[in-house]
């Protein structure tokens, strides 16, 4: 999805399951609970989505971000199961109340 460097949304969304973004170019601030994030080009955010959490654009240039969202009832458990860290039952955890975020730079 654009994000466009002036967007401003007033509301904040949350949902069921998990949800990942990650920053193909530009860079965007990231709202989680009451906690704000930069995120640039070739970062990465996963995190639970009934946490309250917004993206807006950084005032600068417009970005270029991949959103992933999942609930916890429909997780590809396929080639890429191992990404969710399954335990010996094939189960996913449950996921933490915090936010894991990558930056590269």
């Amino acid at each position: 999805m654009k994000v466009e460097a002036n967007r401003q949304p007033t509301d904040l969304l949350n949902h069921k399951g998990e949800e990942c973004l990650y920053i193909l170019s530009g860079e965007i601030k990231f709202l989680y609970g009451k906690i704000t994030h930069i995120l640039q080009e070739g970062d990465w955010a996963y995190f639970k989505g009934t946490i309250p959490h917004r993206i807006f654009g950084n005032g600068k240039v417009d970005a270029e971000v991949i959103g992933i969202i999942t609930s916890k009832d429909h997780l590809y458990h396929g080639s890429l199961s191992h990404t969710f860290n399954l335990d010996k039952n094939n189960q996913t955890p449950e996921p933490s109340h915090t936010v894991s975020i990558r930056n590269t730079k």
